[in-house]
């Protein structure tokens, strides 16, 4: 055997139902893997995460990590010795590690319980949950011991020795999805798994008579509306993006789902647009910026990241966090690098927009993620499709270059050179989001849900039953200000806000009631002028 490159731990699986089963450390294993298979000189190994199928008594390896990562984890530097192996394998010489899978036996859910935290207890006694709340159930012996004791100390201190079992049990444990557990000489005889962790691990993707990923009363329709109530300018290219999020949705397991690019300057809605399908779906939705995506392993944000993140947001919920939405913006910066990492980030990436599994472990959960049902949404200014690029953003004059249709969407960006037709074919949907018009910026402060103007106009008419009336020459100055800096409407909320400080300061100080707050082309530019009066 050469140089030492990887470790991992190697493991005997344990059947403990048809879907669930247990792996058990043996031995720290040291050599190289390839991914699917770790050679240690003597024997090759299948790592667990890449099994079709779970056996019993089948010898796995699993918890992988390269020398250099495991340098980094413990701060610790290898110097040939099996020091900071020992340390590693130390470490989880006795964490049992529960799997649970599917029909198909893809696993789909990794916890851990580790029985050092018992391993020194030789008591005799069964610790489980009853309406979420840790309790303990004594054996004879243990009863007997606190009945003939006479000393009130005696019996206080092994009624705390028992509290802390439970604390120790209810922070160990349950957060590991085991609800019960029963002792015997400091030996785990008994134990019983989270029925809701059941419940997410057991096939839940909907039965192909329908799916309920959706509550009925929503509606294509509805999501339009909800879109266009917060969105404008843009009603044809948002009523494509519902029909592809909604498909996606209602989609069951099997169906194809469809992802989407949004092309169109900063701060016309691109984001908004996705971020209100999710709202109105109740889907989780997490954005990251492509740019900055590299692959995992690497310092910086990974798709496993943020597919990590969106899991953590639906509370370690699999079945919702794969049905959810990513959105992806810079996405037309992929190709502004050469580098090596920006070629391994692409291939990823693909895998990601085919709906692949990716293996996420972190140390506080260990799953596999699969994008298959994952709703995919790309966003990105693509600068040189639009002609002259001094031009492009708020307020610019719209050239004879305007974008159509998707097929000319299409065909620019490949002529430009942000993708090839093969990395543009992954993507079934795409629409351009043009630069908006005067009249609309004008409707998005006065009318848009996602208006800070109207929610505060609203708001003080409610609370304050104060009239806020901006006059035209407000609004003007305010949408002169975006398009002086070229920035995009969600800038406008920002300079709003700021705008109003003064007026809402002496609102606020005074308890004004009954009263009218006029603002001014001078309010927004100067905040310490404002006309509040009397009725």
């Amino acid at each position: 055997m050469g140089k030492i490159k990887d470790v991992a731990i190697k493991y005997k699986v344990v059947k403990v139902a048809d879907d669930k089963f247990l792996l058990f450390p043996l031995q720290l294993l040291k050599g190289e893997c390839d991914a699917f298979f770790f050679d240690d000189g003597n024997e090759t190994i299948p790592m667990a995460n890449y099994l079709k199928d779970l056996t019993e008594n089948e010898i796995v390896a699993d918890r992988l990590y390269s020398i250099d990562e495991l340098e980094e984890r413990y701060d610790i530097k290898y110097d040939g010795t099996d020091f900071l192996l020992d340390y590693f394998f130390d470490d989880y010489s006795q964490t049992l590690i529960f799997i649970d899978v599917d029909a198909k036996n893809d696993i789909l859910k990794k916890n851990e319980v580790n029985i050092k935290d018992f391993e020194e207890r030789q008591f005799d006694m069964t610790y489980f949950l009853d309406k979420k709340r840790p309790m303990v159930a004594l054996g004879f012996d243990h009863l007997n011991e606190l009945l003939s004791e006479t000393d009130l100390k005696r019996v206080q201190t092994l009624l705390s020795r028992f509290k802390k079992e439970m604390e120790i049990f209810d922070s160990s444990f349950r957060k590991k999805g085991v609800t019960r557990i029963q002792l015997k000489n400091g030996e785990i005889k008994e134990f019983d798994l989270n029925k809701k962790i059941n419940e997410l691990t057991q096939n839940k993707q909907p039965a192909k008579t329908e799916d309920k990923s959706v509550p009925g009363d929503f509606s294509y329709n509805g999501l339009c509306n909800y879109i266009k109530e917060r969105v404008f300018g843009h009603d044809d290219e948002i009523e494509t993006i519902a029909k592809v999020i909604y498909k996606n949705a209602t989609a069951q397991k099997g169906d194809t789902i469809y992802s989407v690019l949004i092309a169109g300057p900063t701060g016309v809605g691109k984001t908004e647009t996705m971020l209100a399908a999710s709202e109105y779906l109740d889907l989780p939705f997490v954005e990251g910026n492509a740019a900055n995506l590299v692959p995992q392993g690497i310092k910086g944000t990974s798709i496993e990241d943020i597919l990590a993140s969106l899991y953590i947001q639906t509370n370690y919920d699999l079945a919702k966090a794969q049905r959810g939405i990513v959105f992806l913006d810079e996405y037309d910066k992929l190709n502004d690098s050469e580098l090596e990492i920006k070629s391994s980030l692409k291939s990823i990436l693909l895998t990601f927009n085919q709906g692949g599994k990716f293996p996420i472990d972190r140390d506080e959960f260990s799953v596999i993620f699969d994008t298959k049902m994952l709703t995919r949404g790309f966003a990105g200014v693509f600068e040189l499709i639009w002609g002259n690029p001094k031009t492009l953003g708020f307020g610019a004059q719209k050239t004879e270059t305007e974008i159509k249709n998707e097929l000319e969407l299409r065909k620019r960006i490949i002529e430009k050179e942000y993708f090839t037709r093969e990395e543009l074919d992954r993507i079934r949907e795409m629409v351009a989001y043009s630069d908006l018009s005067k009249e609309t910026r004008k409707r998005i402060l006065l009318s848009s849900k996602l208006s800070e103007l109207k929610n505060t106009i609203n708001r003080y008419k409610r609370d304050y039953d104060i009239d806020i009336i901006p006059e035209e020459g407000y609004i003007d100055a305010i949408l002169e200000q975006i398009e002086k800096d070229a920035q995009g409407m969600r800038v406008a909320n920002n300079l709003v806000t700021y705008s109003l400080d003064n007026a809402e300061k002496e609102i606020l100080r005074s308890g004004a009631k009954n009263k009218k707050l006029i603002l001014t082309r001078e309010t927004a530019i100067d905040r310490t002028k404002f006309d509040l009066t009397n009725k």
